[in-house]
């Protein structure tokens, strides 16, 4: 028997303008099968999760650098 799929995630590359990312959004909405596209706004704590994996990810190459 084999799994259902009720849904995707997708995660854009960066960080658009919401006129920008109208045009993706419309092209995925030609895609077979979709049914409803939504967008999700960044906000601070995006900014600060992303600032987080920077600082250690540096982190982890100043250990590499540093040993």
């Amino acid at each position: 028997m084999s799994d259902r799929i009720n849904g995707f995630s997708v995660v854009l590359d960066k960080d658009y303008k919401d006129e920008d990312a109208a045009c993706i959004a419309d092209a995925i909405r030609m895609i077979k099968g979709i049914s409803k596209v939504t967008s999700n706004v960044v906000t601070t704590a995006d900014h600060i999760a992303e600032q987080r994996i920077r600082d250690k990810f540096l982190e982890k190459i100043l250990d590499v650098f540093n040993s």
